[in-house]
């Protein structure tokens, strides 16, 4: 099995109660990450979904009514990558991924973590976009009405996210 592998391939070894030893052979990138997991109780993992990635906080509800509008016309699943949510934004998509208006699962990194804003780049770099930054002189509500990309494949996992990249080995 390791012989045939080329170093450039995700091998997963986990340890569990038993006396076999499980290796997967994986396609996506796996990240350890602080994150709140409140979202991910009953989706585990979405194919063909858009996303965007913000170096921040969304603050209102405003700054994201037209993706939430989309996402409810078109029931397409959203992922957004941040560094929060206010309160009023986290309600109102708890209630309406509840209501099943649409699907949208804000993956919050933890900002007080180090390695957060790393890997929010390496989130970028392995799905061929960019980081919407207010030092770039984007605001959210600017960028989340432009079409946003496609994603192959994402899965939750506690403190865990597998992401199947949008750009080719190289």
């Amino acid at each position: 099995f390791f012989e045939n592998k080329s170093l450039n391939r995700n091998i997963n070894i986990e340890t569990y109660l038993g006396s076999e030893i499980a290796v997967e052979d994986i396609d996506e990138f796996m990240f350890d990450l602080d994150y709140d997991y409140e979202f991910f109780k009953k989706i585990k993992e979405v194919s063909s979904y858009r996303y965007i990635l913000i170096n921040g906080i969304v603050e209102s509800v405003g700054e994201i009514h037209h993706f939430l509008h989309i996402a409810n016309k078109t029931k397409e699943p959203y992922v957004i990558f941040c560094f929060g949510l206010s309160e009023e934004v986290k309600v109102t998509i708890l209630n309406n991924n509840k209501l099943g208006r649409f699907t949208v699962l804000p993956v919050c990194l933890n900002v007080n973590d180090e390695g957060s804003l790393n890997i929010m780049n390496d989130i970028a770099a392995i799905l061929g976009t960019n980081v919407v930054s207010s030092d770039l002189g984007q605001t959210i509500s600017q960028e989340i009405k432009k079409e946003l990309p496609v994603g192959n494949k994402i899965s939750f996992f506690n403190k865990k996210i597998s992401i199947e990249p949008t750009v080719s080995e190289k």
